[in-house]
């Protein structure tokens, strides 16, 4: 937690041994109206910083946490 200086006030779950695995860690729920969604026309699923980008491929973004992510619909692919 603290050495990716992640926000624990901002999850609905706060306590850490709740989180059984570093990948649930990074995909907790966080309480209603924390961040919301941008109104602009391009928004990013997550709130870190970009590392990497790409092409978008017929209509996709790449792989993100588990899902590929439909740019006509800005709705996730599974």
């Amino acid at each position: 937690m603290r050495a990716y200086d992640c926000r624990m006030d901002e999850a609905k779950e706060q306590d850490l041994i709740n989180y059984k695995t570093f990948t649930q860690f990074f995909n907790r729920e966080l309480k209603d109206g924390v961040r919301p969604i941008s109104a602009g026309l391009l928004v990013s699923p997550a709130d870190g910083t970009v590392l990497h980008y790409g092409k978008v491929e017929q209509g996709k973004v790449e792989f993100v946490k588990g899902n590929d992510y439909d740019v006509s619909t800005s709705t996730t692919i599974v």
